[in-house]
């Protein structure tokens, strides 16, 4: 596995978001950090979930040693509504750097 992946996903043709894990060190040990950006009328029809728990499923394939994070601004709820619809749960905050770190349980 590189050290980012990246799937996007289209529409009729378009581009409507796209979703990945990239190798980040977070309080001094690797993880994986699941990122996604969908366009906000792709929003609330359930390709964004679709997508990034496709990107985990095969995360954890590939890097089963890597604990599966997402780092988000706390204020972006649609964000933190799809982490947690994916089973993350906060882990931490850090206000100082206005970031929220979602974990997921290490077993599928």
């Amino acid at each position: 596995m590189a050290s980012a992946t990246s799937w996007f996903s289209t529409h009729e043709g378009a581009t409507i978001g796209f979703t990945g894990v990239r190798i980040k060190t977070l309080n001094g040990k690797h993880v994986l950090n699941l990122y996604y950006r969908f366009a906000p009328e792709a929003q609330g029809h359930g390709s964004a979930k679709e997508a990034a728990s496709a990107v985990i499923t095969r995360a954890r394939q590939l890097r089963p040693d890597l604990q599966i994070v997402a780092i988000i601004d706390p204020i972006n709820s649609a964000s933190i509504r799809l982490a947690e619809a994916l089973g993350l749960s906060l882990e931490s905050t850090d206000d100082e750097a206005g970031e929220a770190i979602y974990q997921l349980p290490n077993t599928p």
